[in-house]
């Protein structure tokens, strides 16, 4: 699975990538955290964001995100506000700035506000954020280089301009301006290129550098708590839409979760059962999350291992190709395998209830007629030539002629190397159960006529 990072201003993302393997994504807003939900990340950190021309990301889709069990950290900026104002709620602020907020000691916005460019110069910084140079001037009073009456007088003169305007170079002429003692001010020129603070790229840092270890170890999911859907929230997720791209090409990156569904749409079927198969899943993980289940490497490496010889991916190759159709990267595989996981674990734990419920599942899909019929027209054609007690005792040797019919005829797929990891995934008791299952249906089959034919077993000799 994949980190995502929102990072703009604060930190060059060549300095971020050398700290931290993740997706670095620009300053997050408003629809961006719940849209990249979507994508099951390992985890989300958010340093910087917009908040002046968009809307600025929104409480409640940090909550959405903490509410299906994936940790969002915040420092720096906009993450440092919003891991203040949600920490309640499970989300982790990293560093100083985050800690003054989260404590009171810092109330305004614009402390951590700056004006920057556009994403074709990187984002670059264009003035100082107050915080920064608040620090800066306490820095300089610490050296000897300032009085505390110049450094108030410097805070003051500051803060009182629009964020935009704020720099460290503004300082020495507003002193000026404020008539400040000159040698003051001459020593604070000299001292501020290498004693400037920048205490929001030193939390920015300190997140990733947390981020990184928790990845070592294995983030811990937030604690589970009751998400309202309100009204506004509904609103919300209309309007940010499921817009991330998630392909690896460039047909993939035009493929969108909205454009997918509404063609799916189109086939209804596949849609409602594929719907079904998705609520399974969010059911198995919401389990997981609520008792504290993780999923550890052991497990995420023996499914992964299943899930390639069930599907015949035996090569390196294999999978690569299998990936690629499919519009996933390497991180996005392995959230898919740590799904399975959890349906693996949530299958085994309700076995039992959920089997009896096939029945009224069948009906209400309207197949239950169907598999019902061939079930006794079965027993009733292995009864009339004798074969149903060795069927029903396993009698009879299954040559692999009969497993390779099944495999390649049947399901058009390759044998799997591994029958019993395979007999266990269809939910089958044993691989004895499984095989003595294949027997009788490849039976059965070759004693029906086939429509248009006066033939009984399509010309094919019975095992046995």
């Amino acid at each position: 699975m994949s980190i995502y990072i929102f990072v703009g201003p604060t930190l060059p993302v060549s300095e971020a990538r050398s700290k931290l393997d993740a997706i670095f994504l620009p300053p997050v807003s408003q629809g961006d955290v719940y849209r990249l939900s979507s994508e099951s990340p390992e985890a989300v950190g958010i340093i910087d964001g917009m908040f002046q021309h968009v809307p600025a990301v929104w409480h409640k889709e940090i909550l959405w995100t903490l509410h299906l069990g994936i940790p969002v950290f915040g420092s720096a900026s906009m993450g440092a506000l919003r891991a203040a104002e949600l920490d309640a709620f499970g989300m982790k602020g990293v560093g100083r700035i985050f800690e003054g907020y989260r404590d009171g000691l810092i109330e305004d916005d614009d402390e951590v506000a700056v004006a920057f460019a556009g994403v074709e110069h990187d984002f670059a910084p264009l003035s100082d954020a107050m915080i920064n140079i608040r620090l800066t001037l306490e820095s300089a009073e610490g050296s000897g280089v300032l009085s505390q009456r110049t450094r108030l007088t410097l805070v003051e003169a500051i803060k009182s301009l629009p964020f935009p305007q704020r720099s460290n170079q503004r300082l020495v002429q507003l002193g000026y301006a404020n008539g400040l003692p000159a040698a003051e001010l001459r020593a604070l020129e000299e001292w501020l290129p290498l004693g400037a603070r920048d205490q929001k790229k030193e939390d920015a840092l300190e997140m990733l550098s947390v981020m990184r270890f928790q990845q070592a170890s294995g983030f811990s999911s937030p604690a589970p708590f009751p998400f309202e859907h309100t009204q506004f929230f509904e609103q919300m997720r209309r309007s940010a839409g499921t817009s991330i791209a998630t392909g690896t090409g460039d047909e993939a990156g035009r493929i969108t979760l909205d454009n997918l569904l509404n063609e799916v749409r189109l086939d209804p079927s596949t849609y409602f059962e594929t719907r079904q198969a998705a609520l399974v899943l969010y059911a198995a993980r919401r389990e997981a999350q609520r008792v504290g289940f993780e999923v550890g490497a052991k497990e995420l490496r023996l499914a992964a291992d299943a899930f390639r010889r069930v599907r015949g991916l035996y090569e390196p190759e294999d999978v690569e190709h299998w990936m690629s159709v499919n519009d996933l990267t390497a991180a996005q595989f392995t959230s898919l395998i740590k799904e399975e996981v959890m349906l693996k674990w949530a299958e085994d734990l309700t076995k039992g209830e959920v089997d009896v419920h096939i029945r009224n599942a069948l009906r209400a899909s309207g197949r239950y007629p169907q598999f019902a019929a061939k079930l006794l027209n079965k027993r009733r054609t292995l009864q009339s030539v004798g074969l149903e007690d060795a069927a029903a005792s396993g009698e009879g040797p299954v040559d692999d002629d009969v497993i390779r019919w099944y495999f390649r005829q049947r399901l058009h797929m390759d044998v799997p190397l591994d029958i019993p990891a395979y007999s266990r995934m269809l939910g089958f008791e044993d691989e004895s159960v499984f095989i003595s299952n294949l027997q009788r249906e490849y039976w059965y089959e070759h004693l029906t006529p086939t429509p248009g034919t006066n033939a009984t077993n399509n010309g094919s000799p019975l095992p046995g």
